[in-house]
């Protein structure tokens, strides 16, 4: 029997379809997604392409096995591009990692041409079983080890005597411990802070870590059984006027700090008051 051409429309419905299978693998890789170990969804990803890769091989009709094709491609992209993202290769093992990639994909483009690669369906039935349950259980063991351990302090008070305009303080310290085998990805808690005089409020902004924007912390990549110490800081312009000088208010002593559930409309003369974004979100 003579394979019947499908119209055009449908290799465009493919294309959108595999267009969007992709970007769900992208945004699987690059989000929080059940606060899934980095190690889990690098497995998860390559599960995801053997799977495809199988089922394509064991589909008959001529368009449709090229779009899972096309998919179970798209998923090793998104696999390889998440070790190179995530993981500290180093340039050797980014070197490796696309080398070896490349010379997996010639070989597999001559055997869909040379021997068709076909795969019968019980047995791709039987590895998208075993794709499925492996997948399952990842995500179950992931999901109920424990999650980072957040720890923080902040100072009794801070000084911005002899600061340099534009720099940071220290405020704090963030320690983060990971009591999991597998590596986690850290989703801190957020702090603004907001800078009081004898007038009332005078600047508010994001709390930093180790520099940076308390969102930079967010994402990075701590091992299993390792711990991490961020130091928390405030940039000196919460003390200063428009031009970055620290004003007098703030240079007659130490400020004190305080935390709470927001920021007041006034204190008690100047102080540095700090508030957990997340409690304010959530209320």
């Amino acid at each position: 029997m003579v394979p019947v051409s499908l119209p055009e429309g449908s290799k465009v419905l493919y294309a959108v379809g595999v267009l969007f299978g992709v970007l769900a693998l992208a945004y699987f890789g690059s989000e929080l997604v059940f606060a899934l170990s980095p190690t889990v969804k690098a497995v998860l990803l390559f599960v995801a392409f053997v799977v495809l890769l199988v089922l394509a091989s064991a589909i008959e009709r001529p368009e449709l096995d090229a779009a899972v094709y096309a998919l179970a491609a798209g998923s090793y992209l998104v696999f390889v591009w998440y070790l190179i993202a995530t993981f500290d290769l180093g340039k050797g093992g980014v070197f490796l990692a696309l080398g070896l990639s490349s010379l997996l994909f010639l070989g597999l483009g001559y055997l869909v041409r040379e021997t068709s690669l076909v795969v019968g369906r019980r047995t791709a039935v039987g590895v998208l079983i075993v794709g499925v349950v492996l997948a399952g259980g990842l995500i179950a063991a992931d999901a109920l080890g424990p999650q980072p351990a957040y720890t923080i302090e902040f100072d009794e008070e801070v000084s911005v005597e002899g600061a340099e305009p534009w720099s940071d303080v220290r405020v704090g310290t963030l320690v983060v411990e990971n009591e999991h085998v597998l590596s986690r990805t850290l989703d801190a808690p957020t702090y603004e802070a907001c800078s009081y005089t004898a007038g009332g409020l005078h600047q508010r902004d994001e709390v930093r870590t180790d520099g940076h924007e308390s969102e930079g912390v967010q994402g990075y990549r701590l091992g299993g059984g390792e711990s991490a110490s961020f130091e928390l800081t405030v940039g000196t312009w919460l003390f200063a006027d428009e031009n970055g000088e620290i004003l007098a208010a703030f240079e007659g002593g130490p400020i004190p700090v305080e935390t709470a559930d927001e920021c007041p409309a006034e204190t008690d003369g100047t102080r540095l008051v700090i508030v957990d974004q997340r409690s304010n979100e959530s209320a």
